[in-house]
């Protein structure tokens, strides 16, 4: 489930489920990915669900401020990201169909249906953000449309690059714009020219990737910019761990699992 926020009161515009045998209908529905169509005033939503309230539409919905609506036939699996791009919606994930066309974990909406942009990403998708007006893309591949891109690439409206002159080693899990940098987080680590493992980095205006300090955690499992600063979290034995970046490190705040 989520929920709407007008300003003053929180509302439920309905639940996200999974209805298949093989799984509870609400434990196992995800929501992943929330964006508002800036002209429309519409909420998308998208995750690993077969309905949205009484929609049959999988895993990836609208909201008209009324009622769900299904977006064509949806995509085939979970979908990790939605974003606007020149004003139109891409979605990316470890789907591979949109219906019966093959999209290759990114596809593009129409108005009408989801379709391929290229021949799609060698591995998942986890995270997408714009940039300086280009589309940059991050997870687990090692190629797009062909094109050698490691775990991240960026696509202009036409065709998709890879990004540094040095690529990036480990899966990328996040990417976000900090300090006007694009910084990345690894579910495992990077290596740079060192021994040292980062679990962080960012592009430096040499086009080249740098180690963000030489914090090392069980991985990145979600980074978030607010209010100019730069947050993450990764999860290891003893709970769910908050870091924030002061500047110079990353420093420890919370522990979930510390009372």
């Amino acid at each position: 489930s989520y929920f709407l926020y007008d300003g003053s009161l929180w509302t439920n515009p309905g639940k996200v489920s999974n209805d298949d045998s093989y799984y509870d209908p609400w434990i196992n529905s995800f929501v992943y990915s929330i964006v508002k169509d800036s002209s429309t005033g519409d909420i998308y939503a998208a995750g690993v669900f077969l309905f949205a309230g009484i929609t049959y539409s999988p895993n990836v919905a609208r909201w008209d401020g009324t009622s769900w609506h299904a977006m064509s036939t949806g995509l085939s699996d979970r979908v990790y990201k939605l974003v606007f791009f020149n004003n139109e919606l891409y979605a990316f994930g470890n789907f591979d169909y949109a219906g019966s066309t093959w999209v290759g974990k990114a596809a593009k909406w129409d108005g009408s249906s989801w379709q391929p942009f290229g021949t799609g990403f060698s591995g998942n998708v986890f995270d997408a953000v714009v940039f300086e007006n280009e589309l940059y893309a991050c997870g687990e591949f090692r190629s797009v449309n062909g094109v050698s891109a490691n775990f991240i690439a960026k696509y202009d409206g036409t065709n998709w690059t890879s990004v540094g002159d040095n690529l990036l080693d480990a899966p990328t899990i996040k990417i976000v714009v900090f300090n006007n940098q694009l910084t990345t987080g690894s579910s495992s680590s990077y290596r740079f020219q060192s021994s040292n493992r980062a679990t962080c980095a960012f592009l430096d205006t040499n086009n080249q990737w740098q180690e963000k300090d030489f914090f090392y955690s069980d991985g990145c499992t979600s980074m978030i910019v607010y209010h100019n600063q730069l947050f993450l979290t990764d999860y290891n034995y003893s709970g769910t761990l908050l870091y924030r970046w002061n500047g110079y490190r990353f420093i420890q705040i919370y522990n979930s699992g510390v009372a």
